[in-house]
């Protein structure tokens, strides 16, 4: 057994390397012997013809060339057919290139790459070699024989690109490379078993394949399932390899969407040479529709008698969504009656539930609801639930008194409850009151007041304005209840925001002026409210000027207009909203006028003149819209009121300038008015600003006091009055007599020091 063995392993051994080589490059015609050459350039075009006894698949040829100077261009190799007189043909079956970057002024063996294509056996070839570019200094040469010496081709030489050619006894060198193609046997296979053949959508099928080669080389197995419909729905799944039993395995879940039917399956087994094989199972299997599952039903266990019931039903289905699922119940009396038949249950999408609320239940004892769930595709479930049913207590009715009103409002309910089974006094009866929003607003216990049953409910300032409503339950001893939710029981109404005054500080602005808007208002509701401001110009255009704050009881906002700010009538517009959203609008409107120019001052050069004598006045002026310096000022000098002589004023630097001739005796007041561009006035008087004397009699002018003279005076009036000041303080605070002595001997004494000047 053992010697066997060896045999087989040699050979193996001995045979594989020619069953790995079938395909192997080798060189199939060849001519290796060279003693000279030919050229080739531009339209000096060579070929060596060859054929082979057998088919085979030429993949390159090599050549023995060289270069003379520089080609720039690659040489071309062509494999083409002959034509009838053995000489190259127009048809090029393949080709490559040799780059001229790898070709040497040294002869080298090199090959050029070609298509792989398949030559018929005995059939005559060409390998036709050229280039575009060289001259007769620039050349490839290709190395050939010097005699006839290979027996199936020739030398072919061409001077027009190919158009004619001669042959000539020689051949060049070269090896035609390529391979044999092999001869292979394609694969089986067949379908070994399909388990189970009806599966549910969501399920999972079992496919066995069973597949061989001939040589042992299988590349996959691949398995293509196709619907009723004759549509793929799985294309080229693969096979996994099972070496435990020596088959092929795969498994297949058809979804959710999957069509309902019968599918077929089909097996493909693939060589290393891509040889296939196929098998097809016709109706391997069945996909069914999963029937939708009722997971629970919710009912109350019990009622009292008239109640309606709230029905819930969780339920899924693996194909359908449960938005797609229909649920429908019978409600069947205690009695056996069938009350409500195939009643809809709507689906919530939030809750993921089925809804309903059931009639009410006028009978005592227990009532019976058949519940069905049904899919798209036709599947059911069933489920059963029962309600006991007992006598208990009732509620008619509930009233509000008011039914609505503004806050704050206190509202009293009053519901009317009746009690078979005893006085009403046995019954617990609660409330809940709900905001408009639909959250809690209230709740308690009612209180009985002869035969009804009452609660007073307090709405506050702030709280939601809309319609509330209210659920009452009545609860006996033997704890049967009844509940009911009543709509709309009571109105809160909001009332709007009140403006009452709206005040603008100033009434009339001008440009540059910081307006002050304040607004008194408030809510009738008791919240607070958002004020807020906004300008129409006399374009239309509007100024947002905000929000006002609240300081002092009034909302207040400012607002400063630019010197460019359009003049004209502003219309004020005051929006007052409440924490409910609720507004009213109010306007005022008042004119922004232009800023009037301002006369800072008015001097003199000189305050005392002679009369015809000349003093310049300096008046500094400003406007807030223009510049200082394009104003028109007017000078008024004026004796006792009387208006003497006028004249306008110069820019000079920082003043206006105004030169000044008296021709009166008389101390003069001078009147300033200065005028922008919008022709606003501004103005100031300076009361006895120059005074201008006469000369004498004789024609002498008198003496006008000296600049010493005026320091003189003017230091002694300032010390007067120092003097009066101190004295007040000294006696006024400390009442010392010694010391004010002394200071007065020293103040005296620099009087007698000022007047020695």
């Amino acid at each position: 057994m053992r010697k066997k063995f060896a045999i087989l392993i040699s050979l193996f051994l001995i045979l594989t390397p020619f069953i790995i080589n079938a395909q192997t490059d080798q060189v199939i015609e060849s001519n290796t012997e060279s003693t000279s050459f030919y050229s080739t350039y531009g339209s000096y075009w060579r070929a060596q013809t060859f054929e082979h006894g057998s088919d085979f698949v030429i993949t390159r040829v090599r050549l023995n060339v060289s270069m003379v100077g520089s080609v720039t261009t690659d040489l071309i190799v062509e494999i083409r057919d002959t034509n009838a007189d053995g000489t190259p043909g127009s048809t090029v079956i393949t080709s490559g290139s040799i780059p001229h970057s790898s070709i040497t002024s040294s002869f080298s063996l090199i090959y050029a790459d070609l298509t792989n294509t398949t030559l018929n056996a005995n059939t005559k070839y060409a390998i036709v070699m050229y280039t575009s570019g060289g001259d007769s200094s620039n050349y490839y040469k290709i190395a050939r024989s010097g005699s006839d010496v290979y027996p199936n081709g020739t030398v072919y030489l061409s001077g027009n690109s190919g158009d004619t050619w001669n042959e000539y006894a020689y051949d060049f060198w070269f090896e035609v490379w390529g391979y044999y193609p092999s001869t292979n046997e394609p694969p089986t296979v067949s379908i070994y078993s399909v388990s189970p053949t009806s599966v549910y959508r969501g399920n999972s099928i079992h496919i066995k394949i069973n597949a061989t080669d001939p040589e042992g080389n299988l590349s996959a197995v691949k398995v293509n399932i196709t619907n009723p419909s004759g549509s793929l729905v799985v294309t080229n799944g693969l096979a996994d390899y099972n070496s435990s039993d020596g088959l092929y395995h795969y498994f297949y879940s058809p979804p959710a969407s999957a069509e309902l039917g019968a599918y077929d399956v089909t097996a493909l087994a693939i060589d290393n040479e891509s040889q296939t094989a196929t098998d097809t199972l016709l109706d391997a299997f069945t996909v069914l529709d999963n029937p939708p599952s009722i997971l629970s039903v919710e009912v109350p266990s019990s009622l009292s008698i008239n109640e309606t019931a709230h029905i819930k039903l969780a339920g899924k289905d693996f194909e359908d969504s449960n938005s797609s699922l229909t649920a429908i119940y019978n409600l069947t009396a205690p009695n056996g009656t069938l009350i409500s038949q195939n009643i809809g249950m709507a689906y919530n999408s939030t809750d993921m539930l089925f809804h309903n609320t059931t009639i009410q239940l006028d009978t005592n004892g227990t009532w019976t609801l058949d519940f069905l769930l049904q899919d798209t595709d036709g599947g059911t479930d069933t489920a059963q639930a029962t309600i006991e049913v007992f006598a208990g207590p009732s509620i008619q009715s509930l009233t509000s008194n008011p039914t609505n009103g503004t806050r704050p409002t206190t509202f009293e309910l009053t519901a009317t409850i009746s009690n078979p089974s005893g006085p009403l006094s046995d019954l617990q009866v609660t409330y809940i009151v709900f905001a408009p929003d639909g959250t809690t607003f209230d709740s308690g216990n009612m209180t009985l007041i002869g035969d009804y049953f009452k609660a007073n409910i307090s709405v506050q300032a702030g709280d939601q304005v809309g319609f509330y409503d209210v659920n009452i339950t009545a609860v006996d001893p033997n704890n049967q209840k009844d509940s009911k939710l009543f709509n709309g029981v009571f109105k809160v109404y909001n009332l709007d925001p009140l403006i009452y005054s709206i005040e603008i500080d100033p009434p009339s602005p001008e440009r540059g002026d910081t307006v002050y808007f304040k607004i008194n208002s408030t809510d009738p509701d008791g919240t607070s409210v958002v004020v807020k401001v906004k300008l129409i110009d006399p374009d239309g255009d509007e100024i947002n000027l905000g929000q006002a704050t609240l300081s002092s009881g009034l909302y207040t906002i400012s607002w400063v207009p630019a010197s460019n700010q359009e003049l004209g009538e502003y219309n004020t517009i005051v929006t007052s909203t409440d924490v409910d959203g609720n507004s009213t609008v109010d306007n005022k409107t008042f004119i922004l006028s232009n800023a009037k120019p301002v006369v800072v001052s008015i001097t003199a050069e000189k305050t005392e003149i002679y009369v015809n004598a000349s003093t310049l006045i300096y008046i500094r002026a400003t406007d807030y819209e223009d510049q200082e310096g394009t104003l028109t000022v007017w000078v008024y000098a004026l004796l006792d009121t009387l208006e003497k002589s006028k004249g306008i004023a110069e820019f000079s630097g920082n003043y206006y300038v105004w030169a000044f001739v008296p021709t009166e005796k008389g101390t003069y007041s001078f009147r300033v008015e200065a005028f922008d561009s919008q022709n606003a006035k501004g103005t100031k008087t300076a009361i006895g600003l120059v005074t201008a004397i006469n000369p004498t009699s004789a024609g002498e002018l008198p003496k006008l006091p000296t600049d010493t003279e005026k320091l003189k005076k003017g230091l002694i009036e300032t010390l007067k009055s120092l003097w009066g000041r101190f004295i007040d303080f000294i006696f006024g605070n400390f009442g010392v007599s010694v010391l004010a002595g002394i200071v007065t001997n020293l103040i005296w004494l620099l009087f007698m020091v000022v007047g020695g000047i």
